[in-house]
């Protein structure tokens, strides 16, 4: 079942991909992927990257900051020393992000920012739902499940 989830998912990892030069992709260059929890939406995440850069022939490189911005900080730095093209990730910080981001963004490194955004435009792309329609649409479903399962019965 492709939920709208698995679907922004998608679009994060393929949105490293694509803007890759297709010489880059030839040479079997790697993009980074960067979750910060180990909880089972992150490990989709990981899952969806993956199956999107297989999908598209590119080395992923994936890692997890476990929630620590002095991690997220080294997972960047090392994925500059690899000479990765793309990172995409969800900044643990909307401030203590940034430093680390610009050093990818001044090696040349396409950076998208996938879930959470950084109070800056360094990034190529930032990537977000809006948890108002979530909410709403979440609420709908519920509702229609509840009519649906007890007619009739006040809930």
């Amino acid at each position: 079942m492709i939920t709208r989830r698995s679907m922004l998912l998608s679009t994060a990892a393929l949105s490293a991909v694509a803007v890759l030069p297709t010489a880059a992709l030839a040479e079997g260059r790697a993009i980074a992927g960067i979750v910060f929890q180990q909880d089972q939406y992150m490990k989709t995440v990981q899952m969806g990257m993956a199956a999107a850069a297989k999908a598209s022939g590119v080395e992923l490189l994936d890692a997890n900051s476990d929630n620590k911005l002095e991690k997220e900080t080294q997972l960047i730095d090392t994925y500059i020393a690899r000479g990765v093209q793309a990172i995409a990730l969800t900044p643990l910080s909307a401030d203590g992000s940034i430093p680390a981001i610009q050093k990818a963004v001044d090696a040349g490194i396409v950076v998208i920012c996938w879930g959470s955004t950084i109070n800056s435009d360094i990034a190529s792309a930032n990537i977000t739902s809006s948890n108002l329609d979530l909410g709403h649409n979440t609420g709908k479903e519920a509702h229609a499940f509840i009519e649906k399962t007890f007619p009739g019965k006040k809930v």
